[in-house]
């Protein structure tokens, strides 16, 4: 999935989650915890989300949150990794 499509299908997303949510803010490099688009319960949702879209499980770890900081990191972590092993 191209990036740019990777980020419509997530803002859809973030709006399932939340249909009140503002985002008019959002941009591929938005921190996502520090605008409140994303938090702890959020979290469990987002990588099902993911998982669902790659096809793949996301192994998470403490080293793996920086990951999910933006929708340009969560891009660049688990949906391009994908792509190319197509």
């Amino acid at each position: 999935m191209p990036r740019a499509e990777f980020f419509e299908t997530f803002k859809a997303f973030l709006v399932e989650l939340d249909p009140g949510l503002d985002l008019s803010e959002l941009a591929p490099d938005t921190h996502l915890w520090e605008k409140g688009y994303l938090d702890s319960f959020a979290m469990l949702s987002v990588v099902a989300f993911i998982e669902d879209e790659t096809g793949r499980e996301v192994a998470l770890n403490p080293d793996t949150l920086p990951d999910f900081f933006t929708v340009d990191r969560i891009y660049a972590a688990y949906v391009e990794p994908n792509e190319v092993a197509r």
